[in-house]
């Protein structure tokens, strides 16, 4: 019979040979211990090319600190997906709630998968790659769970020691779902199956990684902390203490989902407003933005150029891995942050390449104006859905009629900030239980004073000008002019950044 989960957590001792589990010292969760199957996963270049993405692409150009990569992410992920996860284990009431040993470690393998599919700085790739048809509907999880089944064929093909036991937990039937835990993980990864029902009752085994209901996974747990310590913000979770307190209950309509003490919903806001002061003073820096325009102009141009020259001409990499095959799972297995800078740098074109020492050399674009609207009343949400739909149309226009190569070029950029929740209310899907409570209330029906002292706006929009040279002043004043002339037409109000 295979072994469980908590037997291969603890150290084996077989005659003189003593077998020891390996560890992490990691910043943020401290001692972190490695299943044998992790170690196995983690051993495989695609999950070592990791090392080599920053986590928060062009940021460390603003934050010098913010250098840490999608590796120690993935790792602390994992991390709290396996202590979650054996908590509902041990604290589960019913058959229906209880999870297996496998579907614990199947819960902690997805945790350090779920990012495998990110590619160089950030979600910038991202956007890059939907440029065009061919690979409109390319996505992150997608490319994460394709190099999953990748990293999976390749340990068991491997011959090293404890593949054969790899190859029988992969293999093995989940009966929930009625796939298998190779199956299983990838679905967790993806926040549900994509081409079946959630098993009844076990919703809440799909919350644990990527929690599309309120945003309140593991992933969020983690990043949210690391990213704070390495920017410098003061916006330290207490993960034990969330941990410590989440149950599965019922919540009505036969689900059973994640619950939060109601005594923890405070802890739960703090949690969002974290997440959006990092939005605002990290990833949305206004210089943050500026870095990530120009180095996306560098992308455009680099693939413009080798578009416009003959096959032979070029440079082999820079062709395949950013024109012809840049959604493909090869590509993404090869190129790394490093990687593209040097493609852009030496073998896209004198535009991406002087673009490129821009970015070296920290001469962002400037910011011109910047423009808001705020969502802070739901029942204004349609009125709300309608100028920010026709503010993205107006910004796609202007960058249409200012390409790269005029005179005076500016750029707009439209971004949004919430809570996780788009332009519903935070609390709407988050569910609550008391001291003696057996089941899950909505906590936008319990009568909670405290939320509106922290949630201000539910979803803010913005939209900012940027130049990307030098103008004279009164050609920035007429570009000033007529952007923040045709935004307020929506609503859009002036903001000083």
């Amino acid at each position: 019979s295979s072994k469980t989960s908590k037997e291969f957590s603890m150290a084996t001792c077989n005659g003189s040979n003593l077998s020891l589990p390996k560890v992490i010292n990691d910043p943020i969760h401290g001692t972190i211990e490695l299943h044998k199957f992790a170690e196995l996963i983690m051993g495989a270049p695609e999950f070592q090319r990791l090392r080599h993405l920053k986590q928060l692409g062009v940021t460390y150009l603003v934050y010098p600190s913010g250098t840490h990569t999608r590796f120690e992410h993935s790792v602390g992920t994992y991390h709290l997906a396996w202590q979650l996860a054996k908590t509902l284990k041990s604290r589960a009431t019913t058959l229906e709630t209880e999870l297996t040993d496998d579907e614990v470690l199947c819960v902690a393998l997805a945790g350090l998968c779920h990012d495998l599919g990110h590619g160089p700085f950030s979600h910038l790739w991202e956007v890059l790659v939907k440029t065009g048809d061919r690979f409109a509907d390319y996505h992150h999880e997608g490319m994460s769970v394709q190099l999953v089944d990748r990293i999976i064929d390749q340990v068991i093909g491997s011959g090293l020691s404890g593949a054969a036991e790899f190859a029988d937990f992969m293999r093995r039937r989940h009966e929930a779902s009625g796939g298998t835990n190779r199956e299983l993980i990838k679905q967790l990864i993806l926040g549900g199956p994509e081409d079946q029902e959630i098993p009844p009752g076990r919703q809440f085994l799909y919350e644990i990684i990527s929690n599309k209901r309120t945003g309140f996974d593991v992933d969020k747990w983690d990043y949210i902390n690391r990213d704070s310590y390495f920017l410098g913000l003061n916006n330290k979770l207490d993960c034990q203490r969330q941990l410590a307190m989440l149950r599965v209950l019922p919540c009505g309509q036969g689900r059973n989902l994640l619950v939060i003490r109601d005594k923890q919903v405070l802890e739960y806001i703090q949690l969002l407003v974290a997440r959006r002061v990092n939005h605002y003073v990290g990833y949305q820096h206004i210089k943050v933005i500026g870095f990530e325009k120009l180095l996306g102009d560098a992308l455009q141009a680099g693939r413009s150029f080798l578009e416009s020259q003959p096959v032979e001409s070029v440079n082999p990499d820079a062709r395949r891995y950013l024109l012809e095959a840049s959604g493909s799972v090869e590509t993404l297995c090869w190129l790394t942050d490093a990687r593209l800078e040097l493609l852009l740098t030496e073998h896209c074109g004198p535009t991406a390449r002087h673009l490129m020492q821009r970015l070296v050399t920290r001469k962002m674009y400037s910011l011109v104006a910047t423009a808001r609207l705020a969502l802070k009343d739901p029942e204004d949400k349609r009125k709300y859905e309608s100028a920010i739909k026709k503010a993205r149309a107006f910004s796609e226009d202007w960058n249409r009629r200012n390409p790269q190569a005029s005179d005076y070029s500016t750029i707009a950029e439209f971004r949004k900030i919430d809570y996780g929740s788009g332009l519903n209310h935070p609390l709407d899907e988050v569910f609550a239980y008391s001291k003696r409570g057996s089941a899950g209330q909505r906590c936008s029906e319990k009568d909670l004073l405290f939320p509106d002292l922290l949630l201000s706006a539910i979803h803010v929009s913005i939209v900012r000008l940027y130049e990307r040279s030098p103008g004279q002043g009164r050609q920035r004043q007429e570009a000033e002019r007529e952007f923040l002339s045709g935004l307020a037409a929506l609503g859009f109000m002036k903001t000083v950044e």
